[in-house]
């Protein structure tokens, strides 16, 4: 996506940088499909050591809706008559159109992260989602591609129109923008939206479940405005504050890298805009680290060298979407350097083995539940 979307102002004096040695990205040279239909671009996208695409890194793959055998509209709305009448929203489904009013499109594993507790089944899961669709509150989509992928894709899930009008009226101080929603639409064969800008979200949803798990998240947001100078202002694709201890908050920005046409000058001005939010914001402002996501490890070496020319003021880390995607391995971030090459690496407190003031105990100590017994203290006023 390109940096415009971002920041106001002049694109090309808000870049001027001095003079740099001129980089180019590395291709792949072998190609991993045999279909007889690949696009002629291809190398110009796969993974510099030739690897099959990620699984939310294919750039030509187009949006998919699941067939539905029932009104979406007609049933969400009466879903919602019932639970405005009746005032009876449960408490996962309150935790569902929360998840999605701010993660816009998640999977059935990220829900079953985010919202049920480890003991809670596959079936338990599947039955809610199930039941979700059902209503007509959720709308499930996949995606095709020209890139054969042996993999079984997962669905996918956003909001219905109307489960994003239940999700304001439980959240009235979230906006929750129209791209947020979805409705099912038979689109003539290739004219559907491509899915670069969903595998985005759904890649950094799966970084956000890495630190719900870690129980690490304080504050996430897509949202985040930072102003500079001369009335311009910078927006990280995520802001996040973490908690390290008590009274310790860590924040990082999280910037998403997509295989996609121009990728690689957009990922310069991204650089360029970076390093002028650092060269203009307070110290207080500033993130801690800036974590990289790209779509393989083979393609860091490159995105360090623009890193290290672009925004040399930023302290980087990086991590990819197999390392997010892989269960077994707690160091999910990676740095780089010239002669060490691309090595793993672990945050310390973003490890289970961390015992610090966890989210959950940082967000229990707002509430005070005997001041919450106490009488009404309107006489204080």
């Amino acid at each position: 996506m390109s940096i415009e979307h971002f920041v106001e102002g002049n694109i090309e004096e808000q870049a001027k940088a001095v003079p740099q040695n001129r980089l180019s990205p590395t291709y792949a040279t072998t190609v991993p499909y045999k279909s007889p239909s690949l696009p002629r671009d291809i190398l110009q996208y796969l993974p510099p050591n030739g690897n099959p695409f990620s699984l939310f890194g294919d750039p030509y793959a187009l949006l998919y809706y699941l067939p539905v055998e029932y009104n979406v509209i007609r049933n969400s709305n009466y879903w919602l008559r019932g639970k405005e009448e009746d005032n009876n929203f449960t408490a996962n489904e309150i935790a569902l159109l929360t998840f999605l009013a701010n993660h816009r499109v998640v999977t059935r594993s990220q829900i079953q992260r985010a919202i049920f507790s480890s003991s809670d089944s596959d079936t338990k899961v599947k039955e809610f989602i199930r039941k979700c669709l059902k209503s007509g509150i959720i709308v499930a989509f996949k995606w095709v591609s020209p890139c054969e992928n042996e993999k079984l894709l997962p669905h996918l899930y956003g909001l219905s129109p109307v489960g994003a009008k239940a999700a304001g009226l439980l959240l009235p101080r979230t906006h929750i923008p129209r791209s947020y929603q979805f409705l099912p639409i038979k689109y003539v064969p290739g004219n559907a939206p491509k899915m670069t800008d969903y595998f985005s979200t759904v890649i950094a949803n799966e970084f956000y479940c890495k630190l719900r798990e870690l129980d690490r998240v304080i504050e996430w947001s897509s949202q985040e405005k930072f102003d500079l100078s001369n009335g311009r202002y910078f927006r990280p694709h995520y802001a996040i504050k973490t908690i390290k201890d008590k009274q310790d908050f860590k924040y990082l920005w999280l910037e998403v890298i997509r295989p996609v046409k121009n990728w690689y000058s957009d990922c310069i001005e991204r650089f360029q805009q970076i390093q002028l939010a650092f060269t203009s914001l307070s110290d207080e402002l500033k993130p801690e680290l800036v974590i990289l996501l790209v779509d393989d490890v083979s393609r860091i070496p490159d995105i360090a060298d623009l890193a290290e020319q672009y925004m040399p003021d930023s302290k980087i880390r990086y991590t990819t979407d197999e390392r997010l995607i892989q269960k077994t391995d707690p160091a999910i971030f990676y740095t780089y350097f010239e002669a060490q090459g691309v090595t793993p690496s672990k945050i310390k407190f973003l490890t289970p083995e961390w015992d610090g003031m966890s989210a959950s105990e940082y967000h229990g100590s707002l509430y005070n539940h005997e001041d919450l017994l106490l009488d009404d203290a309107d006489y204080d006023y």
